[in-house]
């Protein structure tokens, strides 16, 4: 008995322990798990029933989140599927959307109203956000592309901006602050801000703080694209954009006072992307009025990294546009285009970095856009370059330096008739002929609004006709000119033009009947005009062309023309610029031309020479004919008051001579061969417009009389005027006037060995009338030539001659009548 006591007291005491132990183990686990069990309890009744809504939800036109479950079985870490939280503000309107999401939030935090998330995984992911309008649209075309979120309008209107304590005053702030670190957001399928969405698939990681109205700090965040395309509004502006890459970093700033170039200062920016745009155009709607560009862009690298604001070294960008086509101005321009840019590093000297552009089309063609395959086929063709540079690389003030040139090399014309319809109809001008080739260059400095440009042509077989002139060869020309937008001016200068191989034609409206074109064969030209300046273009005195395609004063501006050895086949077309009333004629030979000329515009100066070689020609002046060789040495200058080159010319050909070879007469009361003589020029003018006038000053030195006696007498001259066409030489000086229908030889004084003539003698229209002093050792006479015929006079001849000056004064001139020069 005693034994069994003592061994139930052991067991006893055995079990007590262990029990005592049980307890305290399920006390703890209790004291553990419980908590557990009821925050399970408790938070998933809370996330599955209304008392979310009720706490969290319960102003759902600022912030509203809708899931489909809810769950947490770790305090602190939240679990849901179809998650949705849509959220406005006054300037903007977004909602997310994630299939499923597991985040750590700080549960303690929420008293603060601060959502504090250290960790979050997603998956399933679209967001879209927009900025509200500050004014309705005025038609549904403004809103069209915004992203559409349920629950919300088409779109909001921007609140009045009223400013509540809570906006500077921490006291009154009450605002929920989301705080979100460790997020990573697998399978994004779209993000849509305004007009411009991301579809495809993408991973984003990342951190984002936000106060609202306080503070925004952003990143590093960043985003790895598998997959996807790039839209604004209906269209594709970017595809194929698998491999892309893009870490962004918003330093903290406060929006109430940031301004736009602070948060680009404190952004960071890696992005390093490949892809295809559908249409170029798409990026760049509007290049300027009327421009637009087509095309498909492979963007085989976009590397851009940008830091404090500025784009730094590594920034690259290399594309090929297989076909671009430009549209402009009617036209379209067609070519491959090769894209490549990058930034390196900065100079030492100017502690700067250098961003550098180059776009290369390796040829082009351009064609006019109203024409109609197949007719539709470029008329110009080449090769481009174009290039520009700048160290101003602050996005918030960003090309401020930019520097660009433009080379066109290899330009082909095949067919110059294509330029006929840029030519003003007022020019009454068309290309006829020919193909052309050249090249040009531009060069600008936005800085300082300054550009040069400078171009070559070489054109072959070139027809233009500019009525009623003509002219046809091969053709090189070559000009620069200097644009200065600042001071509203352009200088052109350096123009060259050489005219080869070329045929000139001149047509007179008013020429005789039957009277050949003026043309110059074997036309050898050349010009040159050293500087040109065109100023005031903002506000133009006249107009350079008209219909106004380019307004401008005209400034400085000199030229040189050079002509050699140009050939005039048929002598009878410069008939064309003779009068043509049938006074003076040429009736047959040929000729030919050199001339040097050089003009002044800023002075209206022009002075040069002509050689003009008449040889077996024929002329007629009433009907006297003429048949030798004759040489014009023309001297012509106009300047100032006595002349101007642009309107109503007047030459001043004083200097001019005329040699006379072979010379016959036939037709006339006094006949000659084998006759010849000089004729000088000391003051001549001759007036082009608005009708051909030569007024000169003429010296002769002849062998005889002969020709002059042929002009002034029609019947057989008197005995004492025969004796004068039979001396060995004549010297002679008087004044010639001839226009249409006027024919006048004033203050002539005629010497011829003893025998001497003065007087004066006109024709005008079928009218004819002369008086002369003839003086032959002592004695005199005066005769006197009139429509009847020839009459005699012997007494108070001087006195004579003064009466008929007077009385011939409506056929010499319009100019007062001149007292004829003291006997000598």
């Amino acid at each position: 008995m005693a034994d069994e006591t003592a061994h139930e007291t052991k067991d006893g005491s055995g079990k007590a322990p262990r029990a005592r132990i049980e307890r305290v183990v399920r006390l703890l686990v209790a004291l553990v798990v419980l908590p557990f069990v009821f925050y399970a309890v408790v938070m998933n009744v809370f996330l599955a029933t209304p008392l979310f809504e009720m706490a969290i939800d319960r102003e759902p036109e600022t912030i509203d989140i809708r899931y489909r479950h809810g769950w947490s079985l770790i305090p602190g870490r939240i679990h849901a599927t179809d998650l949705s939280i849509r959220g406005r503000d006054s300037n903007v309107e977004w909602i997310l959307w994630l299939d499923e999401v597991t985040f750590d939030v700080s549960l303690l935090a929420f008293a603060k109203q601060h959502f504090d998330v250290s960790r979050a995984r997603g998956r399933g992911i679209s967001f879209r956000l927009r900025q509200r309008l500050d004014a309705p649209p005025a038609s549904p075309e403004e809103v069209a592309g915004l992203p559409s979120i349920p629950g919300l309008g088409a779109y909001a209107v921007r609140p009045p901006k009223v400013e509540t304590p809570d906006t500077w005053n921490d006291a009154e702030y009450h605002l929920w602050q989301p705080h979100l670190e460790d997020v990573v957001a697998e399978e994004v399928r779209e993000v849509w801000i305004d007009r411009y969405r991301f579809e495809g698939l993408a991973r984003i990681a990342g951190r984002f703080h936000l106060i609202p109205v306080r503070s925004v700090d952003i990143g590093p965040v960043q985003v790895d694209v598998q997959q996807g395309r790039a839209m604004t509004g209906p269209f594709a502006v970017a595809d194929a954009l698998g491999g892309g890459k893009l870490e962004v970093t918003v330093a903290r700033f406060d929006p109430r006072t940031a301004q736009g170039e602070d948060i680009l200062r404190g952004a960071t920016i890696h992005a390093d992307v490949a892809g295809m745009l559908p249409d170029v155009g798409r990026m760049a709607p509007e290049l300027a009025k009327d421009v637009s560009i087509k095309g498909i862009a492979e963007v085989r690298r976009l590397a851009v990294h940008l830091q404090g604001g500025s784009v730094e070294t590594g920034s690259q960008l290399d594309a090929v546009l297989p076909r671009a086509t430009l549209s402009a101005a009617g036209h379209t321009l067609s070519s491959e285009l090769v894209v490549t840019g990058h930034v390196s590093r900065a100079e030492v000297a100017e502690q700067r970095n250098r961003f550098d552009l180059r776009l290369e089309a390796p040829s082009f063609e351009v064609a006019p856009e109203r024409q109609a395959p197949p007719a539709r086929r470029g008329f110009l063709r080449g090769r481009a370059v174009a290039t520009a540079d700048s160290r101003a690389l602050e996005l918030a003030h960003p090309l401020t330096d930019l520097h660009g040139t433009l080379d066109l090399a290899h330009l082909e014309l095949p067919d110059a008739r294509a330029l006929s319809r840029y030519l003003p109809a007022a020019w009454h001008a068309a290309i006829r002929s020919g193909h052309a080739r050249g090249q040009a260059r531009a060069e600008g400095w936005l800085a300082e609004k300054r550009a040069s440009l400078s171009a070559r042509v070489h054109g072959e077989r070139l027809g233009v006709n500019v009525e009623p002139f003509g002219v046809a060869g091969d053709i090189d020309a070559s000009a620069e000119a200097d644009v200065n937008l600042a001071r509203q001016s352009l200088r052109v200068h350096g123009v060259r033009v050489a005219l080869t191989r070329a045929k000139a034609r001149f047509t007179r409206p008013d020429a005789l009947e039957g009277a050949p074109d003026l043309t110059l064969e074997r036309l050898e030209l050349s010009a040159r005009a050293p500087h040109v300046s065109l100023v005031s273009l903002r506000h133009p005195t006249s107009s350079l062309f008209e219909g106004g395609h380019a307004r401008g004063k005209l400034g400085n501006w000199e030229s040189e023309l050079r002509i050699r050895d140009a050939r005039i086949p048929d002598l009878r077309s410069l008939q064309t610029i003779l009068p043509g009333d049938g006074i003076v004629a040429i009736e047959s030979g040929a000729a030919h031309l050199s001339a040097d000329l050089a003009m002044a515009g800023d002075r209206n100066v022009a002075h040069g020479t002509a050689d003009l070689a008449l040889s077996r020609s024929r002329l007629r002046l009433n009907e006297t004919h003429f048949a030798g060789d004759f040489r014009v040495i023309a001297r012509a200058h106009t300047t100032g008051a006595a002349g101007s080159v642009f309107g109503g010319p007047i030459l001043d050909l004083s200097g001019s001579r005329v040699q006379m070879r072979h010379v016959e007469v036939t037709h006339a009361t006094t006949e000659a061969s084998h006759w010849y003589g000089d004729a000088m020029l000391p003051g001549a003018i001759f007036r082009i417009a608005p009708e051909p006038r030569l007024d000169a000053r003429i010296l002769l030195d002849a062998r005889d009389a002969n020709p002059l006696l042929a002009i002034l007498l029609r019947d057989g001259p008197p005995k004492i005027l025969g004796e004068l066409a039979k001396m060995p030489r004549l010297v002679a000086a008087g004044r010639l006037i001839l226009a249409p229908q006027h024919f006048a030889l004033r203050r002539l004084d005629a010497r011829g060995g003893d025998l001497a003539v003065r007087g004066l003698y006109a024709v005008k229209g079928e009218h004819r009338r002369g008086a002369f002093i003839v003086e032959k050792g002592v004695l005199s006479a005066g005769i006197r030539l009139d429509d009847e015929g020839a009459g005699v006079r012997l007494f108070g001849l001087d006195d004579w001659l003064r009466d008929e000056a007077h009385a011939m004064a409506p056929l010499l001139t319009d100019d007062p009548p001149e007292a004829p020069p003291a006997p000598r």
